[in-house]
């Protein structure tokens, strides 16, 4: 169901938009026809071609109101279509292959790329070069031939206007097109950081940010074939914290959760950068040092844990506590050393 909303939504502001846009290109060729009737008016002496762009303007008029009744199609359709025609004619009526409107063609194409569909496309494109070849070939035959008239100021005021036609129609695709890059960039961001944020749930703890097993796994296999090749050792211990229920009990899990993180960055602090610390869950640790040369310092590496894990913890948990008050059971606390002579890890 909510699969098909957002498909629904999606649709919807998909045609927003091109309305928007067929709106716009709509009042902008409103205008280029306009500018075109008052030139031909005052500069040309045959008055049909000004009477035709004003009714032509005024049949276009539906193009609004389909708009806004939500018939992008129908109105996509009228407005290229009907620009086509008007083209087409003056292409046979004018000068043929050589008349300033086949500059209008192109953005026409892109009009109905760019607000129609795959099918007024086609039909556009067919309905065009049929025509040129058409027109063409009866003026090669000399059945119909156009009379070539020499270029001047009207003439080049029409191309311009067609030209300014034209550019308009670019712009508009290169916006959009830059538009959609934009939202593609983001969204290519926005899935490589949600993999990050996978990745790091995936292979660390969530509460404390340390490494889980699966990480400490990898990265412990990693040390002792590092201290295989090195000739060097690897030092495992396992720490264990008992009576921590008696903070959740006493203060809530919410200041046990801040215990536990503080307890992660102290253990963090108390290892080099190359070494691995993870929680395996509940109170259960695990370090290890790698690429260590002496194993006459082993024995004391619990030892300087115990110090440091039982110097003083302040916490704004309703008041000051105190790491001494957490058990550290020397049960549970101890450390291997695995000689790179090994057959295989533990």
């Amino acid at each position: 169901m909510r699969e098909f909303m957002s498909v629904e939504e999606n649709n919807k502001s998909q045609l927003a938009f091109r309305g928007k846009r067929l709106e716009q290109v709509f009042w902008f060729v409103e205008a280029i026809l306009g500018l075109i009737a008052l030139q031909q008016f005052f500069y040309e002496a045959s008055g049909w071609v000004p009477a035709l762009l004003l009714v032509l303007m005024l049949c276009l008029l539906s193009v609004y109101f389909l708009i806004k009744q939500g018939q992008i199609d129908k109105a996509a359709v009228v407005l290229t279509g009907s620009i086509t025609v008007l083209c087409v004619v003056f292409m046979w009526t004018f000068q043929g292959l050589r008349d300033e409107v086949l500059m209008a063609f192109p953005g026409v194409l892109i009009f109905s790329g760019l607000l129609g569909n795959r099918k007024l496309f086609f039909t556009l494109t067919f309905f065009i070069i049929a025509n040129v070849l058409l027109l063409g070939y009866f003026n090669s035959q000399g059945w119909y031939v156009n009379v070539i008239s020499t270029a001047d100021f009207s003439v080049a005021v029409v191309l311009s206007l067609i030209l300014l036609l034209v550019a308009f129609s670019i712009w508009l695709l290169s916006s959009d097109l830059h538009n959609v890059l934009q939202k593609l960039s983001k969204e290519n961001f926005r899935v490589k950081e949600s993999e990050k944020k996978i990745q790091r749930l995936v292979h660390h703890d969530a509460l404390t940010n340390l490494p889980n097993r699966l990480l400490a796994k990898d990265r412990f296999e990693h040390a002792y074939k590092a201290s295989k090749r090195e000739s060097s050792m690897v030092c495992l211990m396992f720490l264990d914290l008992d009576n921590f229920k008696v903070i959740n009990d006493s203060f809530g899990h919410s200041a046990g959760d801040i215990f536990l993180q503080e307890i992660a960055s102290r253990l963090q602090c108390s290892v080099r950068d190359t070494d691995t610390i993870c929680r395996q869950g509940g109170m259960n640790f695990w370090l290890f040092w790698n690429l260590l040369l002496q194993s006459s310092r082993f024995h004391q590496l619990p030892l300087i844990f115990w110090i440091k894990l039982n110097s003083l913890l302040l916490l704004e948990i309703h008041q000051l506590l105190r790491l001494s008050q957490l058990v550290l059971s020397s049960r549970r606390m101890m450390a291997v050393i695995l000689k790179p002579c090994a057959k295989r890890p533990i």
